[in-house]
């Protein structure tokens, strides 16, 4: 198994000739792709690479409020493919996410705000249970490029002390051995 993490300079030795049609398995992170050996020998190839972005809101025993409850830097490029909400109690929370880059952003003081919402008409919402999930993100602006950073506002509340949000996203890598 070849680790992209530790490339090779050369092809593992092999029993006769390849043709570059063969299957090697390739490790990132822990998630095992296949490429083609000539895709490998060539040096370069991509590959989707399954990741999450999960924020914890944390009312510290109490329930939680309304407003921004942080940011968080993208640290890789991705695509958000659903989205994942659990709270704590049986109650209702609605939580917006923003975008901005990296040099805009101030803090909320003009980047970002709820004008920058990449959420659209399907803001992740829990109403008298404990999840949400959905894959309906049409509405979502969901490429997330490296360094973006994302705001996690309480838009509403009612009975949740604790609420954790999982962005679920393909990571597309360029990786070069």
């Amino acid at each position: 198994m070849t680790n992209v993490n530790t490339p090779y300079t050369s092809l593992p030795p092999t029993v006769g000739s390849l043709t570059g049609t063969e299957i090697v398995a390739v490790v990132q992170g822990g998630t095992t792709k296949q490429t083609t050996v000539q895709n490998l020998a060539s040096g370069i190839f991509y590959s989707n690479f399954p990741a999450a972005i999960e924020y914890v809101i944390d009312g510290a025993g109490y329930n939680i409020n309304t407003g921004v409850k942080g940011y968080l830097s993208v640290p890789f490029d991705c695509t958000v493919t659903s989205a994942f909400m659990m709270a704590d109690k049986i109650g209702s929370v609605v939580v917006d996410v923003w975008k901005c880059t990296q040099p805009e952003f101030d803090a909320g003081i003009t980047f970002p705000t709820s004008a920058d919402s990449i959420t659209g008409t399907n803001t992740p919402t829990i109403s008298s249970t404990t999840q949400f999930y959905s894959q309906a993100l049409s509405s979502w602006t969901s490429s997330l490029g490296a360094n973006d950073v994302l705001a996690f506002n309480v838009d509403s509340v009612s009975g949740v002390q604790r609420v954790t949000l999982s962005l679920i996203c393909t990571r597309s890598l360029l990786t070069s051995t």
